[in-house]
């Protein structure tokens, strides 16, 4: 082939994508070599795609922690709400899978479980929880209260 873009290069997202604008007649006039060229000619697209799609998601869990902490830090009262700050990874604490009660405030922190406890102190320093710790003070500093 010269100048344009190999048939090689299209691969399935293109497919589904022609599926779903092509007409039946144009379809059927479709040839064949080209219908099972596509699926594998935008593979290499679509994994980068993917990698950029995950990057960015990694981007912005990274501006959910800190706004959220930073709002976080503005309050001093032990009923104030607070912001959700998600777990290092990224992960909401309050969804799935963690399934944890929401930190709405300092004494929702002091209130909680000492299995939540230690689940939050996980997320949010990817570490075990130590035995002998003041977790929930550790746990109010992850998710920037001063309270």
């Amino acid at each position: 082939m010269s100048g344009g873009v190999p048939i090689e290069h299209f691969g399935d997202a293109f497919r589904q994508a022609l599926q779903g604008v092509l007409t039946d007649s144009l379809k059927e006039t479709l040839p064949d070599a080209l219908k099972a060229a596509l699926p594998e000619a935008i593979e290499p697209f679509k994994k980068e795609m993917q990698d950029s799609m995950k990057k960015l998601t990694q981007r912005i869990g990274r501006v959910w922690r800190m706004s959220s902490r930073t709002h976080n830090q503005m309050t001093t009262s032990d009923n104030a709400p607070l912001e959700i700050v998600p777990f290092l990874n990224g992960d909401d604490p309050t969804e799935e899978p963690h399934n944890l009660p929401a930190l709405g405030s300092a004494a929702a922190v002091r209130a909680l479980s000492v299995n939540d406890q230690h689940a939050y102190y996980t997320g949010y320093y990817k570490t075990r929880a130590p035995r002998n710790g003041n977790l929930v003070a550790k746990i109010l500093l992850a998710i920037g209260s001063r309270a």
